[in-house]
């Protein structure tokens, strides 16, 4: 069972990012994990909840789970520009960020997974950072069950998701090693923590017009391929 996780590992550390919040004096608040799709990035919804902080850095890194491929130092303000607020309320559990003009043109990206069939049991993995190591770990675990709330699904994970593994990618080893969640703690009972499955009914192509703060957009939806993703051109 060891082979999957080493082929998910390899075919998608290269895309996954850490993202760190800092006050003026390099005072480190929140760290969550993201992961590049197309012209985005895709993490926890909580970096629209985030306050009083100075500073982004967003890190990818090598295959060895901590050295720096791609590196870029946001002020705050930046970085919120570049934060797409969706129009439709019922699309929850995760954000998106532009990299339009970014140095990540060269990073991979994760596919996500339109075929949703997923079934209790199968295998899965999730690639995250932490708080406290700047080091891209790997962890293993199958779909424990599903949670239908409030007209969503919810998948849980029964590995362990802690403090800044939110924003992580929830890997299918089934699918071809394709997203179908993004972990984030949006509903708990006594069974553990559940993550929103993506709704990507409504990231298609031409499905939603997005706003990033200061125009409006069309917003075309993650692809598989890199692409040119300097302003204008995150298609």
């Amino acid at each position: 069972m060891i082979k999957p996780y080493k082929k998910a590992w390899k075919n998608c550390s290269l895309s996954v990012c850490s993202i760190r919040f800092f006050k003026g004096n390099d005072i480190e608040i929140v760290t969550l994990t993201g992961f590049k799709s197309g012209c985005y990035i895709f993490t926890n919804d909580l970096v629209n909840m985030i306050q009083k902080v100075d500073f982004v850095e967003i890190k990818f890194v090598k295959d060895d789970g901590h050295t720096a491929s791609a590196f870029e130092r946001l002020s705050m303000h930046d970085f919120s520009e570049r934060i797409i607020t969706t129009y439709d309320a019922e699309i929850t559990g995760f954000a998106v960020i532009s990299t339009a003009d970014l140095a990540f043109d060269s990073i991979p990206s994760l596919i996500l997974a339109k075929n949703r069939k997923l079934s209790i049991g199968n295998p899965v993995a999730v690639l995250g950072f932490q708080y406290d190591n700047p080091n891209l770990a790997i962890k293993s675990g199958i779909i424990s069950t599903f949670l239908n709330h409030n007209s969503k699904r919810y998948i849980q994970f029964d590995g362990s998701i802690i403090w800044g593994n939110s924003g992580s990618p929830l890997i299918s080893l089934d699918k071809g090693d394709e997203v179908v969640s993004v972990a984030n703690v949006v509903a708990r009972d006594e069974a553990g923590d559940f993550n929103a499955e993506i709704d990507y009914d409504n990231l298609i192509p031409g499905s939603n017009t997005i706003s990033t703060g200061r125009s409006e957009n069309q917003f075309t939806g993650p692809t598989a391929g890199n692409g040119d993703c300097r302003s204008g051109n995150g298609n």
